[in-house]
This record gives C-alpha cells, structure tokens and sequence, in this order.
C-alpha cells in the first residue's frame, strides 16, 4: 500500500500541471482510498494487537503533554474547515501509570473523530480532569451527533452510522471499537452524551494507575 501511495504521488508530482483535469482527479481519488486502506490496515493491527497488560509495559505519561500533541497533529485539518480547538488543562501535569500505546491511540481516535465529525466553522473542546484515583478526558464536538439508536452500535467494528457516511466517505468504522478495546484493557468506561445534529460530549474515565498481570516463579500474584 505504501509502494502504491509513493507511485501516485510521484505521478502527480511528474505531471504536474500537464495533466488534464480528469487524470488529476483520479490520481486524486486514488491517493485518497489508498490512505483510507492503509489507515484500516494499521486500524485492524492495533485491534488485533492484544495481550494482557504487563507491568514491564506500563510507564509514566504525562497527559497534558499528550493531549497538546494530539491538538497540534490535528491544527491543519481544523483550520482547514475553520474549526477551533481549545484545550482546557490542569495547571499541574497529570501523570499516569498506564500503557502509552493504548492511552495515546484513545485521545488519536477520540479527538480526531471530534474534529473530523465537527461541522465547518464550529469549535472543539478536550479537556483533562484529575479527581485523584481517575483522570477523565472530556471531548465536546459541535458535530453532527449521534442518533439514541446508534449508541451502542458505534463502538462496533467496522459500524459507521448514516450521519458519518455522509459526513465523510473516508472512515474505517474502526476508531471508535480501538478506543473501547483500549479503554476496557486499561480498566476505565467511556460515557457518551448526544444530541442529533448538534453534537457529542465522549468522557473517557480511567484509573490513574492501569492494573497489570503480575508474573512470579510461582505462577503469579494479585
């Protein structure tokens, strides 16, 4: 896929502005899907991707740190649409003990789904609460929202609602079943509040210190 992509791109670059429209718009389209193949195939890795959590494998994360990076990964798409991204956070660094993968491919999906989803000219809001034992990340869209029967579905592999097929014809249908793997492994809960149309509020709540597998010459310990 990544062979393809390049070849593509080079064909475009080798063109240039000798290219008639109708070439340009199907080099055009054939980049884009075959971004969207190679998004799903690193989607159904992390999906797959599984083990119980080790205690080799936990470490130290600064959640403010990861949620700014996320933000600025995302600055080009927001102002392409006109979308603001505020972020509200702690003044003090909110440090977990968890898997960095798994906590970084939550706030990938879930803040990248709010802006991709949000309507042009709209806002975004991630913001991080530390109540001590959990660390909440809030993520409030003025998006297209999420219909009642839709709900439970999303976090279904693969299932993309009408409201999002419309929205964008370029989703695998994967983020939203990652973040609900990954928050279930960490021992956390994902709440979610919306309204058709006008948007959704994701609350992902997990434990300031993720539980491991503890593995002993006797077999293991609690």
């Amino acid at each position: 896929l990544s062979t393809a992509q390049s070849a593509v791109e080079t064909a475009e670059t080798i063109g240039g502005e000798g290219l008639d429209d109708r070439m340009k718009d199907m080099l055009r389209r054939a980049s884009r899907r075959l971004d969207q193949a190679t998004r799903m195939v690193k989607d159904l890795a992390d999906l797959t991707r599984g083990g119980e959590l080790q205690e080799e494998n936990l470490a130290r994360v600064d959640m403010n740190d990861l949620v700014v990076r996320t933000v600025e990964g995302l600055e080009d798409l927001a102002a392409r649409r006109g979308i603001k991204v505020e972020t509200l956070l702690p003044d003090e660094p909110v440090i977990m003990t968890t898997s960095p993968g798994r906590v970084e491919g939550i706030a990938a999906n879930v803040i990248g789904n709010a802006v991709r989803y949000c309507r042009d000219g709209k806002s975004v809001a991630v913001q991080l609460l530390d109540t001590g034992e959990v660390v909440h990340l809030i993520v409030e869209d003025e998006g297209i929202g999420i219909d009642p029967e839709d709900r439970e579905r999303i976090f279904e592999e693969f299932y993309r609602t009408e409201a999002a097929r419309k929205a964008s014809d370029l989703g695998t249908g994967l983020g939203l079943a990652i973040v609900k793997k990954y928050v279930d492994e960490l021992g956390g809960r994902i709440d979610l509040h919306s309204d058709p149309g006008s948007g959704s509020t994701f609350t992902i709540v997990l434990p300031r210190r993720s539980r491991a597998k503890l593995a002993s010459a006797g077999g293991g310990r609690p």
